[in-house]
């Protein structure tokens, strides 16, 4: 077979080569690279093989049924990692952008985007069972992981197809068959979050007919007025060399010690003692689903923080810091799926069995004082008073906050266990 052969961008400039030799990746950068893809992909002149780059580029593509969709549309092995970014590798997460050799397009911004009316948008909300991600749109978009959802260009309130001029600046995620209310579950998590001081981009609901969406800031975009950036991210699946298909601990993905190995280290004290509030915070919600492909890492931002809901990046070339926190949701409140944990917690697989000792354990597994721990668990203990008044916010906004009546009684119960007798 022939040697196959994209380019890829960085900021939208050419940063390397993926080529694709019977089934089997390479990575090389230009000579003139002056940024890195990946911490695990420092810029250096010899080629990066399959087992070195594979993590990374697999990373950046959706999961499980959505891929297996994508695939099939688009007449691909869902296997075959090279075909799919050149299917829909254009707008990635992000800085990151691939292209057939020759083909990247250089926008001129004479002209705008291309308004999508509300009818169009539920269009493309309706039909995500058979093209996700808007395929078929002649878009080429790629989002990881296995919860259905697109991303549109935002402007005043206002929805538009992303394009290479105007790109994606919001997800939008439908609610998914099988899991009643999982957009109110993630809103009332992502809100209580903002609410308790963990830092999260901003969340908000919209109903179109019978379908109830919600919209997410991304956090890998800055988007000021006609100034329109993107921040360069990767999970810390990509950053610890793991192939999604083994983002669980147990299949030999990362373990808490791991990431915060990582942090602690690379990224300050700071993005380590967030990762800590947000193991805890996890727990207190019931998400047994935080696995290392829901944490990421901004490159060049040496901080960031919420003003006023709007989360502004302290850039400084060359800094990593742990990016703002999502796909926060209480799998819990569904009797259905697993209460085995991503991560082992203490001594503990099994949400159900945490005890403040667990805590305790995963403290002095990190290095960290008791105090300290002590002292996190206790910024979450007005949880209960502050869910109450985010469901009260979804019910005056006309919603029905059932799914959260569930969640609050869940939360209620592992606070009583986590906050226990020391």
């Amino acid at each position: 077979m022939a040697l196959r052969k994209l380019e890829v961008y960085l900021h939208g400039k050419k940063s390397g080569v993926l080529t694709d030799n019977d089934g089997a990746l390479n990575y090389k950068y230009v000579n003139n690279a002056d940024r890195p893809l990946s911490v695990r992909l420092p810029v250096r002149e010899q080629e990066y093989g399959d087992r070195e780059c594979r993590p990374f580029f697999e990373n950046l593509l959706p999961e499980g049924g959505i891929r297996s969709m994508i695939a099939a549309r688009e007449r691909v092995s869902e296997g075959n990692v090279f075909s799919l970014l050149d299917k829909i590798g254009g707008d990635c997460a992000g800085a990151v952008s691939l292209y057939e050799e020759g083909k990247k397009p250089h926008p001129d911004g004479s002209h705008g985007p291309k308004e999508m009316s509300e009818d169009e948008l539920y269009g493309i909300i309706d039909a995500q069972k058979e093209s996700p991600l808007l395929t078929g749109k002649n878009i080429r978009l790629s989002l990881a992981g296995a919860q259905a959802k697109f991303a549109v260009y935002m402007k005043d309130g206002r929805f538009y197809y992303p394009d290479d001029d105007y790109f994606s600046s919001h997800l939008i995620k439908p609610e998914s068959a099988g899991f009643e209310e999982l957009v109110i579950n993630e809103y009332f998590c992502m809100k209580l979050a903002g609410r308790l001081g963990v830092l999260v981009p901003d969340v908000r609901l919209k109903r179109l007919k019978d379908h109830d969406c919600l919209i997410i800031d991304r956090f890998d975009r800055t988007i000021e007025g006609d100034n329109r950036e993107r921040i360069h991210q990767e999970d810390l699946c990509q950053v610890l060399g793991c192939v999604p298909d083994r983002k669980y601990q147990k299949e030999g993905g990362p373990g808490l010690k791991d990431c915060y190995r990582f942090l602690s280290g690379e990224s300050g004290i700071r993005s380590s003692e967030r990762f800590v509030s947000a193991i805890v915070y996890n727990y207190i919600i019931g998400n047994c689903d935080a696995h290392a492909k829901n944490f990421s890492i901004l490159h060049d931002v040496a901080g960031i923080n919420a003003e006023n809901g709007v989360l502004r990046a302290a850039k400084k070339m060359g800094a990593v810091t742990l990016s703002p926190f999502y796909d926060l949701v209480s799998t819990d409140a569904y009797d259905g799926l697993s209460k085995e944990m991503a991560m082992k917690l203490g001594r503990a697989w099994d949400i159900r069995e945490v005890q403040r000792s667990d805590f305790y354990r995963v403290a002095e597994e990190l290095g960290i004082k008791r105090k300290e721990l002590d002292g996190i668990l206790a910024e979450f203990q007005p949880v209960q008073e502050y869910a109450l008044e985010v469901m009260r916010g979804i019910k005056g906004m006309g919603f029905d906050p059932g799914v959260c009546n569930k969640i609050v009684k869940g939360i209620k119960n592992r606070m009583e266990k986590v906050s226990a007798a020391k």
